[in-house]
Order: structure tokens, then sequence, then C-alpha cells
């Protein structure tokens, strides 16, 4: 075989490397994006996670403070921040 033989063979075969490595870095990137948009996803779903697990901790609070108290005054307003964390737990729900 001549030597301009084997550097044309050599030679050719370097473009369709370039072309496979350059298809499989393109799905590659696809696959990436599709991962990085699912990860935002759960992220906030997350975020919603956490703050409804916070309200229902600080509705635990009221109800036992409920229990605790003995003036009216502190009760009632118990109850008031009991309703409004039931609010809060009721949009975190929703959403």
């Amino acid at each position: 075989m001549k030597l301009k033989t084997k550097f044309f063979l050599g030679l050719s075969i370097l473009p369709v490397m370039l072309v496979v490595i350059i298809i499989i870095g393109i799905i590659q990137h696809n696959q990436l994006f599709k991962i990085n948009q699912t990860i935002y996803q759960n992220v906030d779903i997350t975020a919603i996670a956490q703050q409804i697990r916070a309200d229902v901790k600080d509705a635990g609070i009221n109800l036992r403070n409920l229990v605790i108290f003995k003036d009216q005054a502190s009760i009632q307003t118990e109850i008031q921040e009991l309703k409004t964390e039931l609010e809060s737990i009721k949009q975190g729900v929703s959403k």
C-alpha cells in the first residue's frame, strides 16, 4: 500500500469520527437539559413542601398553647393565630 493511500485512509476517518462525537455531544446536551428542567421543578415542589411542614409545625405549637394557657385573652390570640396558620396550610396545599 502506498503512503498516499495510508494518509488518505487515516485522514478520511477523522471527519467521520468528528461527526460521531458531535452527534453524541448533542444527544448528551439534550439529556442534561431535560434533567436540569426536572431538578428545577423538584426544587419548587420541595420549597412548597417545606413551607407546609413549617406551617403544620406552627399550628401544632398553637394547639399546644391552647391546652396550656388558662387566660381567655391568650386563648383567643392562639385561636386567631391557628386560623391564620390553617389558611396558610390550605394555600400551600392548593399550589
